[in-house]
């Protein structure tokens, strides 16, 4: 059912950029440079995608969901795979995405 998100924290500065997957996980995109995703039932933060040197201005899920476009001030494009939670930890477990503290 439909509820209102509630105010999230994470990013230092301004949110510039959000996506919703298939699976309704949240991906924001911020002046910090960073991507974050959020957790679709547990409102919390999932993982801290980190790369861009500029603004996050632009995010985009592929329709199958495991993939994220994000396009940034610094001119650059990137493709970030596997974003589904299993695979999100399976990688925090290799040291490919940071947690959040």
């Amino acid at each position: 059912g439909r509820r209102p998100l509630r105010p999230r924290s994470g990013h230092s500065g301004g949110v510039t950029a959000l996506a919703f997957s298939p699976d309704g996980t949240l991906a924001s995109g911020g002046m910090d440079h960073t991507i974050r995703l959020w957790h679709p039932e547990l409102d919390q933060e999932a993982a801290i995608l980190t790369g861009h040197s500029g603004w996050i201005l632009c995010l985009a899920f592929a329709d199958h969901g495991n993939a994220l476009l994000s396009g940034s001030l610094d001119g650059t494009l990137k493709v970030w795979r596997a974003l589904s939670f299993e695979q999100i930890e399976a990688q925090d477990r290799a040291g490919v995405v940071r947690r959040p503290e």
